[in-house]
């Protein structure tokens, strides 16, 4: 009798089940959720997933390997994917585990070898990780220092982290050799990149957490001479200087943001020639051109003048003799083109 009850139920529930495009919707036992699952065309299980009584994805998600093991694992809460990410290889060891939040978004998360050796971390404000990320993390009251791997086993970084805060992180390259460093300073974070040398080829500044169109900091270039290329600072999302340099240490263009009580801030751009000698003279407002805009050749005499209204727009074209720096002509620019002026030695009178 007993097994023909059982019997009973097991038909009594094959005939619950439902079957759409590869798909088996239906419960396991009375007491257990109601779980879909997908096969592939040799029967075996691809992916099985726990339902609500309103159809949608709720507990349990899994997807397997043709050999049965589990290829991911994940959690749902009323259709939206919610709590520990598992990843595994074929062979069932763990390759990656991840925390999702309601919104979607990855807090925490660590990718392993096979022996257990780290590939990458990245830590949350709280250990996620079922505790993995506790000391690695530095939420056990001293920083976590984790050595990262490539999947041959080479060391490509070095991090220390301190209550999910990355305070440091060395890179290397294949032969070992340092290629970036990145440390906290105080409320900023400081990043170099260095040549194969050693010299470094650049370093910058940015407050952290700070977007970037409110950037407070600074940028800098190398040579792999060691000579400095570029150099430029921001603050509260304004560049204040920009300044370049040519290969043998002579300037090469410098753009300083001059403040002014009685109207915007006006940026001052000067370039020179590599021989040293001034080649281009203006400002901008705003990335506007405004004002007088010099021109000079080699020699740093002036060639050309164009000066330009509030707007940016050119109102006034002179050519200038090289030799005696007298004007040698004069244009009057509107809105039907060039317009001759009559020449005049005297710049001011214009």
């Amino acid at each position: 009798m007993v097994k023909l009850l059982q019997g009973l139920w097991l038909v009594a529930q094959l005939l619950l089940l439902v079957v759409l495009d590869g798909f088996v919707v239906g419960p396991t036992r009375a007491d257990e959720p109601q779980v879909r699952r997908q096969f592939d065309g040799a029967g075996r299980v691809l992916r099985d997933q726990q339902l609500d009584d309103q159809g949608r994805p709720h507990g349990l998600m899994r997807e397997f390997y043709p050999n049965g093991v589990v290829r991911y694992q994940t959690q749902y809460v009323e259709g939206r994917r919610e709590g520990l990410e598992r990843y595994f290889r074929e062979d069932a060891s763990l390759s990656r585990l991840a925390y999702v939040d309601a919104q979607g978004r990855e807090l925490a998360s660590v990718a392993l070898l096979a022996d257990g050796r780290l590939t990458s971390l990245h830590c949350g404000d709280r250990p996620w990780l079922e505790g993995r990320d506790t000391s690695w993390c530095g939420f056990d009251g001293k920083p976590g220092e984790v050595t990262l791997h490539d999947e041959s086993g080479r060391v490509t970084a070095r991090e220390t982290w301190l209550r999910g805060a990355l305070l440091r992180r060395e890179e290397f390259d294949r032969q070992g050799r340092l290629t970036g460093l990145q440390r906290r300073n105080g409320d900023h974070d400081i990043r170099v990149r260095y040549f194969s040398n050693g010299q470094p080829r650049s370093e910058s500044s940015s407050r952290v957490g700070q977007p970037e169109d409110r950037r407070d900091g600074y940028e800098r270039e190398w040579a792999q001479t060691g000579q400095l290329l570029r150099e430029t600072f921001w603050e509260n999302g304004r560049l204040l200087s920009d300044s370049q340099w040519y290969l043998n240490g002579r300037l090469k263009e410098r753009r300083i943001l001059q403040e002014s009580a009685e109207g915007p801030a006006l940026m001052k751009i000067e370039q020179y020639w590599n021989s040293g000698r001034l080649r281009y003279r203006g400002a901008q407002i705003d990335g506007i051109s405004v004002g007088s805009h010099e021109r000079f050749d080699e020699e740093g005499r002036l060639l050309l003048e164009v000066r330009m209204d509030g707007n940016g727009m050119p109102v006034l074209r002179l050519e200038y003799d090289p030799h005696t720096g007298e004007v040698r002509k004069a244009e009057r620019i509107g809105p039907n083109g060039l317009a001759p002026l009559p020449v005049r030695p005297e710049r001011d009178v214009f």
